[in-house]
């Protein structure tokens, strides 16, 4: 990644090309790692179907890793509209193979980028009592609800989760964070609670004093 943005900058785009293409073919079966650094560079090229080419070699020469299966589907998904189909194909053949949070989570995005954005939120709610306080899950799941429900659903998300965890800083945090458009009646308490916690909270001391 890096190494390929500064080659870019410096002008020397195809000799860094070729050196992550000479990569891929000599550890492309130890790893998945050379062929994602290969499909990135060519897809920041927008030489979309050569990467995309570059990943299915991958998995012909790692037809066990599940991990390379979903940043295919990953890949496919948010590429174009062409590829979903190919990408549901992979996903449903991995299903049962790979972690449930990794499926999952490429289900969401596949569905969420083919405009289902119900399906998409259903999928990682699926995770949600099993990763309770995992707070990258909570905010996609968040983002979700407000798309598909609205503000007030993804704020009663929110109080719901403080309510089952009220002693957990960061869903408190992130509770205040949500209400920040609504009357200063409704966020104080939330403010306080921080405070109760943690009287050191800049932010939420700075919140209180506006």
């Amino acid at each position: 990644g890096r190494y390929f943005d500064a080659s870019v900058v410096l002008g020397r785009t195809q000799e860094a090309l070729q050196w992550l293409h000479v990569r891929f073919q000599r550890f492309g079966k130890q790893s998945l790692q050379p062929a994602l650094t290969l499909h990135r560079a060519l897809a920041r090229l927008r030489r979309h179907s050569e990467g995309i080419g570059i990943l299915e070699q991958a998995m012909k020469l790692r037809p066990d890793d599940s991990e390379l299966t979903l940043a295919v589907v990953d890949a496919l998904a948010t590429t174009s509209s062409e590829y979903w189909p190919r990408a549901q194909t992979l996903l449903d053949s991995a299903k049962g193979s790979v972690s449930e949070r990794g499926w999952n989570e490429s289900a969401s995005q596949l569905a969420v980028v083919q405009g289902n954005w119900a399906q998409g939120l259903k999928f990682l709610q699926e995770l949600l009592p099993r990763s309770p306080l995992s707070m990258g899950l909570r905010e996609r799941i968040a983002e979700l609800i407000q798309e598909v429900h609205g503000e007030p659903a993804m704020i009663e998300f929110w109080r719901s989760a403080v309510a089952q965890f009220s002693h957990y800083q960061p869903l408190i945090e992130r509770y205040a964070i949500a209400l920040r458009s609504r009357p200063l009646e409704e966020i104080e308490p939330v403010l306080n609670q921080i405070l109760e916690t943690n009287p050191e909270n800049a932010w939420a001391v700075r919140e209180l004093s506006q």
